[in-house]
């Protein structure tokens, strides 16, 4: 025994980051590596474990063990632990309720990888109205710059899809499938949450000669909007009211029972003919097969997705398609965000273990 509080670490970690160098001069740091339930609470109960006084997750944590992390897990935790810090900004996995009940805090990273996450929407944006995934996609069958873009210049699409154009005519890229391929420039950006990764987004878009038209529940202080270009920004008290108003849509707040297939059959026939979704929020926000719906009849243009519904699996109906740019969850995937998730993990542990406090960024409370 070394006396000092045991810190039970899920994943892996950077162990050169200096601030864990001195972390691990404070705490017994046990590495775990998941593989069963049944497993894992038989180790919870051993010896070496059964005195954790905290819970480091990175990105995933126990979901390695599959889907949400359901209460029997925690459950069968020892009762000596106080807190459960995780790396990422978004929680959902984790039963809130039943770890108030325990006592247990649970701290998040909010803004994490803000920048870095505004980083791929602005890719995704550009994806969108450039059709670069269709054009990737021809390129790499045709393996012929001309005919790649040839092939492409046809009257529609068909199942996400432009049907091929056999005639030997110049394509020039502007016309795809019988879409236009336009520039953002000059065009309506509507951000839906403007938290830290909003405004990043905001900031982005703007640069790139877009209007930002938002829908946030809370307005922006002024304090905010000194730090924001908003003379290029337009404001709407609904979302009923902002989506008319998008070219393109990017999506960003956090998913729960209210923002849950928040764009849908009916909130996506809102948008403009012609407009365009991104999603950098969660997967749950937009319908599936309302989304795939809106582009086969035409009334959206293209999608951007880094997040899908029921992650890690995506769904069927969106992987063949060429009018959909998809990323694997990789918003704030930099080694920057990796460094500063860890950091904000050490601190929450030191301030809630050595401190006594509450959490620096504490997700419930502990009365």
């Amino acid at each position: 025994m070394t006396g000092k509080p045991k810190v039970l670490i899920i994943s892996d970690i950077t162990e050169s980051n200096p601030t864990y160098i001195e972390f691990s001069k404070k705490f017994e740091c046990i590495r775990y590596v998941p593989t069963t339930k049944e497993q894992l609470f038989t180790d919870l109960q051993s010896e070496k474990l059964r005195d954790v006084t905290a819970i480091w997750a990175m990105w995933v944590g126990f979901a390695e063990l599959g889907g949400t992390i359901e209460k029997d897990v925690f459950e069968a935790i020892p009762l000596s632990v106080k807190v459960v810090s995780i790396a990422p900004v978004g929680y959902d996995r984790y039963d809130i309720d039943f770890l108030t009940k325990r006592g247990i805090i649970l701290t998040n990273n909010p803004g994490l990888g803000a920048g870095a996450v505004a980083d791929i929407a602005l890719f995704l944006i550009l994806a969108t109205f450039r059709f670069t995934t269709v054009l990737e996609q021809s390129l790499r069958k045709e393996r012929h710059v001309f005919r790649s873009r040839e092939v492409l210049n046809s009257d529609k699409f068909v199942t996400g899809i432009p049907s091929r154009r056999e005639e030997n005519v110049f394509g020039f890229g502007n016309n795809i499938g019988g879409r236009t391929v336009t520039s953002p420039g000059g065009k309506r950006c509507g951000v839906l949450g403007v938290g830290a990764i909003g405004k990043e987004i905001i900031r982005r878009v703007v640069a790139f000669g877009m209007s930002a038209h938002y829908y946030t529940r809370t307005p922006l202080s002024n304090e905010d909007l000194a730090t924001l270009p908003a003379s290029s920004m337009t404001a709407y008290s609904s979302l009923d009211e902002l989506l008319p108003n998008c070219d393109v849509v990017v999506l960003c707040v956090p998913l729960s029972a209210r923002t849950y297939h928040i764009l849908n059959s009916k909130t996506l026939a809102l948008l403009p003919q012609g407009a365009r979704v991104v999603n950098v929020g969660r997967g749950g926000l937009i319908d599936s097969e309302a989304l795939v719906a809106a582009l086969d009849s035409g009334h959206l243009t293209t999608a951007g997705l880094d997040v899908f519904e029921g992650e890690p699996q995506i769904p069927e109906i969106l992987l063949d398609r060429w009018d959909i740019t998809i990323l694997p969850h990789i918003g704030s995937a930099t080694q920057e965000t990796v460094i500063t998730a860890e950091n904000g993990i050490m601190r929450n542990i030191e301030n809630v273990v050595l401190e006594g406090g509450s959490g620096i960024t504490p997700v419930n409370k502990i009365r």
